[in-house]
């Protein structure tokens, strides 16, 4: 699977940020405080969500990436599988995970 690009609707410091990536390696980097740490937890909640309990280190990002604009968690990221299917995840983050909304759109089609 390769992450073709990001776009961070709302999530952290981000508000409507796109990241395309190429087909080759990529390195995210920035001074202190750029957003870094935040973009690799985009992807994380992209493709698993929020998940964790008790001392796992993202047990609080839900709370921690509530949008500074005050905005819902909100995201889209397109991949490419290994079988070279496009496919594009949509996910909104509620306060909790009962309100959490995940599609995944076919982009082939």
């Amino acid at each position: 699977m390769k992450i073709k690009s990001l776009y961070i609707r709302s999530y952290g410091k981000f508000d409507e940020k796109k990241i395309d990536f190429s087909d080759s390696l990529n390195i995210v980097y920035g001074n202190n405080e750029a957003g870094k740490s935040t973009v690799m937890s985009f992807i994380k909640a992209m493709l698993y969500g929020f998940e964790g309990k008790g001392s796992d280190l993202f047990a609080n990002d839900r709370k921690k990436y509530v949008p500074w604009s005050g905005k819902p968690v909100r995201g889209e990221a397109d991949i490419v599988t290994d079988s070279g299917e496009s496919i594009r995840l949509v996910r909104e983050m509620g306060k909790t995970r009962k309100q959490d909304i995940l599609r995944a759109v076919n982009l082939n089609n």
